[in-house]
């Protein structure tokens, strides 16, 4: 609703109308952008029982993003797995699940993973609710997602298979470099070089590295980007298929 009456307040982005985000997560945001996980930690402490499943998906993916630029030469991802708040956080996002999106459940995997966080609930609910809706997410969705399942070594029996509906079903042609990266992650989680959605991935791949033969621009990006696959993706590919228990040639 946008009329008078509406508790949905809005303002002007150029031409076009965008929502305020609410109180709880304004303050949220606030306390992100400071980029100190001590005041967005304590914004959680003080406000976790108001939590939305907006509010939970935020808080985590922003203490993953701060986490990560502090992460040089410190133990943070230890300390943050041990925080009670992390804790309570996860606990919550079992609970708000069925009400999430799928970006917010993709960003929470991405989050588990940059902290390196194997919250073994978290991410059966997480699993469970996207074997119904990830027919709605993107290829990025989809790197994320595999991504961040393998980081933490959560080894779900339908996720490989889950991720690969969603990938026929949506269509959507990812770029050489997702797929390259897609790859490593679905491999990560000991799917076979011979899977159809693997195959449809690494001739991708292969094409990109075809045509770029071609050009003279193998690794490049300086003049497409969006066609082009990076040197050390394709060696990071090349390790997980020299990983697998079976042999497959580019």
């Amino acid at each position: 609703a946008t009329g008078p009456n509406s508790s949905v307040r809005q303002r002007t982005e150029g031409n076009r109308v965008a929502p305020i985000p609410p109180r709880l997560q304004r303050r949220l945001l606030r306390a992100a952008g400071l980029m100190s996980l001590d005041r967005l930690l304590e914004c959680v402490e003080d406000n976790l029982e108001q939590f939305t499943a907006l509010n939970v998906a935020t808080a985590l993916v922003w203490v993953a993003r701060i986490a990560l630029k502090k992460r040089a030469g410190s133990d943070i991802e230890e300390a943050l797995g041990q925080d009670s708040r992390i804790s309570a956080l996860c606990s919550l996002v079992v609970k708000l699940v069925p009400s999430m999106s799928v970006s917010m459940l993709v960003g929470i995997v991405w989050a588990l993973g940059k902290l390196r966080i194997l919250d073994i609930d978290v991410l059966e609910a997480v699993a469970a609710r996207l074997g119904t809706d990830i027919r709605l997410a993107q290829p990025r969705h989809l790197l994320m997602l595999s991504w961040g399942f393998a980081a933490v070594g959560y080894q779900h029996p339908d996720m490989v298979a889950v991720i690969e509906r969603a990938a026929f079903a949506n269509r959507a042609v990812p770029s050489p470099s997702d797929a390259c990266n897609i790859s490593c992650a679905i491999l990560a989680l000991r799917a076979s070089p011979d899977l159809p959605f693997v195959q449809s991935l690494l001739r991708i791949v292969m094409q990109s590295l075809d045509h770029d033969a071609n050009a003279g621009s193998i690794g490049s990006h300086a003049e497409s980007p969006a066609s082009s696959v990076h040197l050390s993706d394709l060696a990071s590919l090349l390790i997980s298929l020299g990983n697998t228990s079976e042999t497959y040639m580019l």
